[in-house]
């Protein structure tokens, strides 16, 4: 699976496709196998096939991961009411992990990282502010954290703030395409023309079929 994931963030669907298909004939309905493929029809727009699998991933393990794809997937197909019940959902299970977690941190973790992106999926900016707030305080050195608030603060126009989180998210030399956009618009943002150009063309090169 982790060769998958690197052919799919190398422009090389042909081959991350063919290694969750390997995955499934060692392990069916293996859901990350399932997910890996559904994502591979979202990037060629195969949205009905996308959905197609993201749902049988579902059914198989309820992670939170496959309920914001079909959020995504719903909204691309056109509809826009099942996007927003599973939006819906998602969300009141999540802030019902985070009271149990609260509670008794045996019986559960806490969920703000991804209800700060199902926030952002919603458009509902400050909510996503304050989960990913808590997050990014919880771990600070987390480099999946600090990228998770400084989107949150981008798409707020406060890239200023963002920029040292994305700089904390980048210390591990990572080449995740969608971190390396994510720097460069921040620089963009920051007068940092060149800089900024350079890394976005960087995380469009290695994933061309990103949504922006």
């Amino acid at each position: 699976m982790v060769l998958a994931h690197l052919y799919e963030d190398s422009n090389a669907l042909d081959k991350a496709e063919e290694q969750y298909q390997i995955a499934l004939t060692e392990r069916p309905d293996y859901p990350f196998a399932l997910a890996g493929l559904g994502k591979i029809a979202r990037y060629k727009k195969d949205y009905p096939k996308a959905i197609e699998y993201f749902e049988k991933a579902k059914t198989v393990m309820a992670d939170a991961s496959f309920f914001e794809e079909l959020i995504d997937l719903y909204r691309l197909n056109g509809q826009n009411d099942k996007a927003d019940e599973c939006a819906r959902i998602t969300i009141d299970a999540l802030l019902s992990d985070n009271i149990a977690a609260a509670k008794d941190k045996s019986l559960g973790h806490y969920s703000d990282m991804e209800l700060a992106q199902l926030y952002l999926k919603t458009n509902q900016l400050d909510k996503a502010l304050q989960h990913a707030k808590s997050e990014q305080q919880r771990r600070p050195e987390n480099i999946d954290a600090c990228e998770t608030l400084a989107t949150v603060l981008f798409k707020m126009g406060k890239a200023a703030e963002a920029a040292p989180l994305i700089e904390t998210a980048l210390r591990t030399n990572s080449q995740k395409p969608e971190r390396l956009v994510l720097a460069g618009q921040v620089k963009i943002a920051l007068g940092q023309m060149a800089e900024g150009d350079v890394l976005v063309a960087k995380g469009m090169a290695l994933k061309p079929y990103m949504e922006m």
